[in-house]
């Protein structure tokens, strides 16, 4: 094990610059283009086979790196950054360690999803021709044809707009039953190929949490990407990863940690009393509103529903969401539940919404004025802790790219102070760990250490270097699926 090392990638995401690649940075820094033909020919050439080539750029890499260590290791120093950056090598320990062990995969529970989905697959074909509507082929295609003499309103860069949601927008009463059946074709045969194709014979999992992946600090995940997993085609695949015999799960998931930090860094005293309280924030947003009200008082659907607005509102308040954004983000919730009666949110109660939190809040609405102001004469914002997180998009004159800017000024802060309550909770907690997504820590341990480290985990994660208190809700299960309450009948049938 290297104990003296440095990362200048890190580094380079620290000190806000872009992008990061080494071949970049040397340009930029060094004023030195450095030669990857050896790297990017590798499959026509192997390395054997041009030593000498090979060697020379290896060593051009470890000069260019020195070279650019020596050029960032003062300015960290000097910005007072040090801390921040020992911390994120520590970190990387950490996720070494955590890839080296796996993610456990049941290779039976992947042929019996494999399976199923291609069944599903092939009942769809069948219904598909059954409609008579002829297939014009991928879903620009179906776009093109089903949009003709239509208002293009839904655009993209590359053409009109192939989303679920258009495609169904502007088919005809006839064709619609032929587009809902077409795009859950399409689901299934990604995820069939994205996942259960590419998993077959795979035991184990080794996903790449990326610590620079984000601008938040927040990590990314890739080969495969588990903290974006599809839950809208019916094959629970969270119910996949298995806990080995003798094994158990352990999830750590903290509660409302992206709130809680809002009240922090915003000092109101309101949101920080009800976090003090133990009190239920949604649950005071529904009180809030009529429209709220009635639903939490009508069926177990409508309940659910008016529950799950109030997490929209009061999640997107940090994300400085608008009234237009609202009602996109509550009308996308309602079509998952066909259950409901037809009950719109309109832009007005969506603004009255808004307002009602910024006054319950009102230091809420103060602290995000201030992040913009300081974002824009700054150029970057800070955690709690002092990370600078840079918003250059607060500094362009385009009305669409600064409005974002502005949006990342003050969701910045609050999503990078969370990710910093969560790699405190890694460098506490790192024995059993295995995955880290979103704001849950899971952990697989042995059957006899498993009630000890629960303890553990209940002890060490919470934070207690703020004021108010950062929980966290500790479960367990066999299958990370079961932790989640995802239901397990495709596998208790197949099994």
């Amino acid at each position: 094990m290297i104990e003296r090392w440095q990362d200048t990638i890190l580094q380079a995401h620290l000190l806000g610059y872009q992008p990061k690649s080494l071949k970049a940075l040397t340009t930029i820094f060094l004023g030195v283009d450095l030669d990857k033909t050896f790297v990017s020919e590798r499959k026509q050439v192997r390395y054997e086979e041009r030593a000498d080539e090979v060697l020379e750029g290896c060593a051009r890499d470890a000069w260019a790196t020195q070279a650019l260590h020596q050029l960032f290791y003062p300015e960290i120093e000097r910005r007072g950054l040090l801390d921040l950056y020992r911390k994120e090598l520590r970190v990387t320990r950490v996720l070494m360690d955590m890839q080296r062990a796996g993610m456990p995969l049941s290779q039976e529970r992947v042929a019996i999803a494999e399976a199923d989905a291609i069944r599903k697959m092939g009942r769809l074909e069948v219904e598909l021709a059954e409609l008579g509507i002829e297939d014009p082929g991928d879903k620009t295609e179906i776009a093109s044809k089903f949009w003709k003499g239509k208002a293009r309103k839904k655009t993209t860069k590359t053409g009109l707009s192939t989303k679920a949601e258009h495609l169904r927008e502007f088919a005809t009463a006839e064709q619609k039953p032929w587009v809902d059946k077409k795009i859950e074709w399409s689901q299934v045969d990604h995820f069939l190929s994205t996942y259960l194709s590419a998993w077959r014979g795979e035991d184990m999992l080794y996903p790449s949490l990326n610590q620079t992946g984000t601008m938040t600090w927040r990590f990314s995940c890739s080969d495969p990407n588990l903290q974006n997993v599809p839950k809208s085609i019916g094959t629970p695949l969270y119910q996949m990863f298995v806990a080995p015999e003798g094994y158990t799960w352990i999830s750590a998931d903290y509660s409302q940690l992206e709130l809680r930090m809002l009240a922090v860094l915003s000092g109101d005293a309101n949101l920080l009393g009800v976090f003090e309280r133990g009190e239920d924030l949604h649950a005071l947003t529904i009180s809030r509103i009529e429209w709220l009200r009635d639903l939490a008082r009508g069926t177990e659907h409508e309940a659910d529903f008016a529950r799950r607005v109030a997490k929209i509102v009061n999640f997107g308040i940090p994300y400085k969401v608008s009234p237009k954004g609202l009602v996109e983000n509550v009308t996308k919730e309602q079509t998952k539940m066909p259950q409901l009666p037809p009950k719109p949110l309109s832009f007005v109660l969506a603004r009255e919404l808004i307002e009602g939190f910024y006054n319950d809040y009102p230091d809420v609405l103060q602290w995000q004025e201030n992040q913009i102001a300081f974002g824009s004469e700054h150029g970057y914002v800070e955690t709690q802790l002092g990370r600078p997180l840079y918003v250059p998009l607060l500094t362009v004159s385009d009305e669409r790219l600064h409005s974002a800017g502005t949006r990342q000024a003050v969701c910045y802060p609050v999503q990078g102070g969370g990710a910093e309550i969560v790699k405190d909770g890694m460098l506490r907690c790192p024995k059993f760990l295995r995955m880290q997504v979103h704001d849950e820590l899971l952990y697989l341990a042995r059957n006899q250490d498993v009630e000890e480290y629960k303890r553990h985990l209940a002890a060490e994660l919470p934070d207690n270097g703020y004021s108010i208190p950062f929980p966290v809700d500790i479960k367990v299960g066999r299958t990370w699926g079961a932790i989640k309450s995802i239901p397990d009948t495709l596998f208790e049938d197949g099994e």
